[in-house]
């Protein structure tokens, strides 16, 4: 999207006391929202075009330039691609994604082709999986799903128990839904492997300066389900990764976006600004209002 622009002179002062007047371009500041775990087929009474709509009036009244959403858009990914492109289309503004986990799922008596649908996801041209993107002069935005590695739950569960993601009569869906013909380990380190080197590239850059890392995944404690929990005791080990942890002191980033878990808080450490901003189920939501519920889970910043 191409940008208005001011132009400012700058005075400099040349060999003899000559002084020559140069123009410099000021990018206008651009103001991106982001909202994650919009789950548009899975909602009570909205429906996918109430979230279209709704959405793209949202975008249009904040006058949002680009939009990211962090996942869980939906259960399929033909459907998942579909609504990024059609919001896109209606809002008039940037729309960028990565998937989450609901985004990789397929029916549980089918064949799982999760690594292709990856790769479907990455050459989207409105993906920024394992991906950065420029945002205003000095900012990247760095994405990727990430994934859970079992790194918080009650120790009283054996990792074998927690590879198998069935506890009592529950199963978490992942296990059924799709393969990633690795363990949850192995799939949370090459998530953090792939993001690492994109920090790196990132910091290659003449430009940046600061770093938003937008990740499916919770990557910090701090927004595990509480434990002792009946139910999260053994599925908080489902919800987030430790892996990302030493990101947070190599490299400038200044905002981590996450979803996933279904709650919205934000905390700071230092200099650093954390988000959890799910949209969430209806069924979960404070108000029957859609238009609402966007306005208090889209986090909304200037660079």
């Amino acid at each position: 999207m191409l940008l208005p622009a001011e132009i400012q002179l700058i005075c400099i002062i040349k060999p003899y006391g000559r002084i020559e007047l140069i123009p410099r371009i000021k990018v206008k500041q651009m103001k991106l929202g982001f909202i994650s775990d919009i789950h548009i087929d899975r909602g009570k009474t909205q429906q996918e075009t109430d979230f279209l709509h709704t959405l793209s009036a949202y975008i249009n009244d904040q006058a949002l330039d680009e939009v990211f959403i962090g996942g869980d858009i939906s259960n399929h990914y033909d459907k998942t691609i579909a609504f990024v492109e059609k919001l896109q289309a209606h809002s008039g503004a940037k729309i960028y994604f990565i998937p989450g986990n609901h985004d990789y799922w397929e029916a549980k008596s089918t064949k799982k082709h999760t690594l292709t649908i990856h790769d479907t996801f990455k050459s989207h041209p409105q993906s920024i999986l394992n991906k950065a993107l420029m945002v205003g002069r000095d900012t990247a935005v760095v994405g990727h799903t990430g994934w859970y590695n079992h790194a918080y739950h009650d120790p009283a569960f054996t990792e074998e128990k927690l590879e198998t993601g069935r506890h009592k009569l529950v199963t978490w869906q992942d296990k059924v839904r799709l393969d990633w013909q690795a363990t949850d380990k192995e799939v949370s380190k090459q998530f953090a492997q792939e993001t690492k080197e994109t920090l790196d590239q990132v910091m290659t850059a003449p430009q940046p300066k600061n770093i938003i890392l937008l990740t499916h995944v919770v990557t910090i404690p701090e927004f595990t389900i509480p434990m002792p929990h009946r139910v999260f005791d053994f599925f908080n080990a489902y919800i987030a990764t430790d892996d990302y942890l030493p990101f947070y002191q190599d490299y400038p980033i200044k905002q981590s976006i996450m979803g996933h878990v279904h709650i919205r808080h934000q905390i700071k450490q230092g200099n650093q600004h954390f988000i959890s901003n799910s949209l969430a189920y209806e069924r979960e939501w404070r108000h029957n209002d859609l238009y609402k519920e966007i306005d208090h889970a889209m986090f909304i910043m200037e660079v």
